[in-house]
Formats: C-alpha cells, sequence, structure tokens
C-alpha cells in the first residue's frame, strides 16, 4: 500500500492511485490524440473513480471549487477526487465536458493539486 499523507488522505486512505494519473497532465495539456482515454483509463483503473452523489456535491462544495483556480489550490486530495470524477461523470451526459474541463485548464488544476498533495509533482 502506499504512503498515506495525514490528513489529506485520498480515497479509502491511500494516495497510490495517483501517480498514473498525474502523470498525464503534459499530455492532456498538449493534446495528445490518446490523453483523454489515458485519462479515463488510468483513473478507473487505479481506483478513484467510485459511485458517489455527484450531482448533489456540485451543487455545494464542488460548486466552490469548479471553476476557482485558487479554491482548487487549496483542496484536499478527497476534493480534488470528487471533481474529477464530477466532470468524468458529467462528460457521460454532456458531450465534451471533460474536453472543456481540460481545455480551460480545471482538469490539470486538479491533477496538480493532486500531484503536490500525494507526492507526484
Amino acid at each position: 500500500m502506499s504512503e498515506t499523507i495525514a490528513g489529506n488522505t485520498g480515497y479509502l486512505g491511500y494516495t497510490g492511485g495517483w501517480a498514473p494519473v498525474c502523470a498525464l497532465i503534459e499530455p492532456l495539456e498538449r493534446d495528445e490524440p490518446d490523453a483523454i482515454q489515458r485519462l479515463l483509463r488510468e483513473a478507473h483503473r487505479s481506483g478513484l473513480v467510485t459511485s458517489f452523489d455527484w450531482p448533489t456535491w456540485m451543487t455545494g462544495r464542488g460548486r466552490e471549487l469548479s471553476g476557482h483556480p485558487e479554491q482548487i489550490a487549496g483542496a484536499t486530495l478527497e476534493e480534488c477526487r470528487r471533481l474529477l470524477v464530477a466532470h468524468v461523470r458529467r462528460d457521460r451526459f454532456v458531450t465534451g465536458h471533460l474536453r472543456a474541463m481540460i481545455d480551460g485548464g480545471e482538469v490539470p488544476t486538479i491533477l496538480r493539486r493532486a500531484a503536490e498533495l500525494t507526492g507526484n509533482a
């Protein structure tokens, strides 16, 4: 099991699932052809994408974070996970949502914060 960071543990208390996801920051920003598919695959494979009531969460803390990079800069690892999951899930209903969140810099900001918290920066 990966190292646990006191006060900012990830899903189920581990941080290891973030490493392969955080490694995709630059490929996403460079718009590499398969970067989004790799992000989706690694996020699911690592156990970061789990079921929770993301629509309700996005009306509260998620709304405070989304679209506000200065807020994401202070987000916990769990908040980063939830925000990433919300964007992944929303993309299933709103075609192009995830691409827009990548192009607008929100997903890379989330991944940078997670990398910082997990030591994968």
